[in-house]
C-alpha cells in the first residue's frame, strides 16, 4: 500500500498509525496553498518556487537544497508507482491537500492502480458525536494517529474512478499553467486568489491588540502571528503570516523594532495617523 501526504504533521501521525505494518509513505516537503506552482513539474517552476521560498520564508542554500531533494523524491517515488499498486491520497478540505490531490491524479493517470481518497476533514466531522462536539480541521496535520488509524479500519475512503482521475488531472493542468502566488479553497472550489488576502486580518488582530497595549507600545510579532494563525479560517502557517507581516512593514502600514530575519526577535505596532 502507498500512501501519499502533503503536510509533515500529518505523514508523521500516519508513520506512528501504521508502525510495524508494511506500507509506503510518500510525503511533500511543504504546503502547496502559498507560493507559485506555475509548471510546478519543470525545473523552471520548481527554481521560481524555490526564489520564492527563500524570499518569503527566508530558506537558506541548506534549506534550499533539502527542499529540491524532498520535492523531486516524492515526485520520483509517485512515478514509480506500477500498475497494480494500492494508493491512498489523504486530503483535507483546504487549499494545499487539495491542489496535492490534483497534482497526485495527474502524475498517475494512465496508470492502472486502486487509488482512493482520504478526505480527513468529513470523519473528523462526526468521530466526537457521541461527546456532542464537532471537529472543524483545517488540515490533516490535526488529526492523530489513532484517529488516522480509525479511518483506515472505517474504510473512510473513495475509489476513485477514471473519469474522476482525468477531471482532476485537468484541474492540475489548469492550475500550473496560472500564476497565483496563494490558493483558497471554498465550497468545494479552487480560487487563485491574490497575495495580500490575508493582509485585512492581520490588520484587524492588530487594531484589537492596539486597544489592549496602547497605540505608542510595541509588541512581540509571535504575539500577532499566533493570534491570526489561531483565528484564521484558512490552512496558513506562522511563516506565511510573518511573510505578510513583514510586507506591510514594508509598506508603511506597521512601525518596527528588532529584526525582521527572525519572527521571535522583532515588535511591530500599527503605525500612528499624522496629527492633524
Amino acid at each position: 500500500m502507498k500512501h501519499i501526504l502533503f503536510n509533515q504533521a500529518a505523514s508523521g501521525s500516519l508513520k506512528h498509525a501504521l508502525k510495524g505494518e508494511r506500507v509506503d509513505i510518500i510525503a511533500f516537503p511543504d504546503s502547496l496553498g502559498a507560493g507559485p506552482i506555475h509548471r510546478l513539474l519543470t525545473e523552471e517552476g520548481i527554481t521560481e518556487r524555490l526564489e520564492w521560498l527563500q524570499k518569503a520564508y527566508r530558506f537558506d542554500e541548506k534549506m534550499s537544497q533539502q527542499y529540491v531533494a524532498l520535492f523531486h523524491d516524492a515526485i520520483i517515488r509517485i512515478q514509480q508507482i506500477e500498475e497494480g499498486d494500492s494508493v491512498i491520497i489523504w486530503t483535507c478540505e483546504n487549499a494545499a491537500e487539495q491542489f496535492g490531490l490534483r497534482l497526485v491524479s495527474h502524475l498517475l493517470s494512465g496508470k492502472k492502480c486502486a487509488i482512493s481518497v482520504c478526505n480527513t476533514y468529513f470523519p473528523m466531522l462526526y468521530f466526537h458525536e457521541d461527546k456532542h462536539a464537532q471537529f472543524d480541521i483545517r488540515h490533516s496535520g490535526e488529526v492523530s494517529p489513532d484517529q488516522m488509524k480509525q479511518m483506515l479500519k472505517l474504510n473512510e475512503l473513495e475509489q476513485l474512478t477514471e473519469g474522476k482521475i482525468a477531471l482532476l488531472k485537468n484541474e492540475a493542468l489548469q492550475l500550473m499553467e496560472g500564476h497565483s502566488t496563494v490558493r483558497t479553497w471554498v465550497r468545494g472550489r479552487m480560487i487563485e486568489d491574490i497575495e495580500s488576502r490575508d493582509d485585512e486580518s492581520i490588520i484587524q488582530y492588530a487594531n484589537e491588540f492596539q486597544s489592549k497595549y496602547g497605540v505608542d507600545e510595541f509588541y512581540n510579532a509571535t504575539r500577532l502571528i499566533g493570534h491570526v494563525l489561531g483565528w484564521s479560517q484558512h490552512d496558513i502557517s506562522d511563516t506565511w503570516i510573518d511573510y505578510r507581516l513583514r510586507m506591510l512593514i514594508k509598506n508603511g502600514v506597521f512601525d518596527y523594532t528588532g529584526d525582521t530575519r527572525d519572527m521571535r526577535s522583532y515588535q511591530v505596532r500599527l503605525k500612528k495617523e499624522p496629527k492633524q
